[in-house]
């Protein structure tokens, strides 16, 4: 029986495709999943405003003063726009259970729901003598058509850092400790700042 072979450029030209096109192997099933993972993503996020804060830090707004300032930026994460945002900036004292205002509230702009996610940016100043123990601030917000949310309560604890820090801030912040958090759950509202 005589065997008949392909010439060696139809045979050569049969692997360069199956070499150039080894790509759909995986560039397919790779390309669904970040698909799934983009519309997870979407789904996931809850039908309403979510406003929470992304940075928040303590300066110092001169050598001579004893004012700090607090700069604190927020975004929203949900699907529908945040309005009326209000944010507030008060000190607790974990020991006596009481809470103060340190500056008055500050009024942000409407936050859209992203993509492109945007930031705001809200500012205090304060003495330093004021603070309690921890920092808290509170978020309050509506939507567009003026449905109410639960106030967002988040707590800081700051450490001193050196002046000579590049950007001017004077205090590192850190989140509150489970066991503080949970103690403060107990009896602070943000309606008692």
């Amino acid at each position: 029986m005589n065997k008949q072979r392909l010439p060696p450029s139809r045979l050569r030209r049969v692997f360069t495709f199956i070499n150039e096109t080894r790509w759909i192997g995986w560039g397919l099933p790779l390309i669904g999943l970040l698909v799934a993972v983009a519309n997870y993503r979407i789904f996931s996020r809850a039908d309403r405003p979510q406003v929470h804060i992304t940075e928040a830090y303590a300066g110092r707004t001169s050598t001579a003063s004893s004012d700090t300032t607090w700069v604190a930026k927020y975004k929203n994460d949900g699907t529908k726009a945040a309005a009326h945002i209000t944010v507030k900036l008060g000190t607790v004292d974990l020991s006596a259970k009481k809470s103060n205002m340190l500056a008055p509230p500050e009024r942000l702009e409407r936050l859209p729901a992203g993509p492109p996610f945007e930031t705001a940016a809200a500012e205090f100043k304060f003495k330093q003598e004021d603070v309690h123990g921890l920092f808290v601030v509170c978020l309050f917000y509506t939507d567009d058509n003026g449905t109410t949310f639960r106030p967002v309560a988040n707590f800081y604890k700051a450490s001193a850092i050196l002046m000579s820090s590049s950007d001017g801030r004077c205090c590192e912040l850190a989140d509150a400790t489970s066991v503080e958090q949970e103690a403060l759950s107990d009896w602070f509202t943000c309606a008692k700042l």
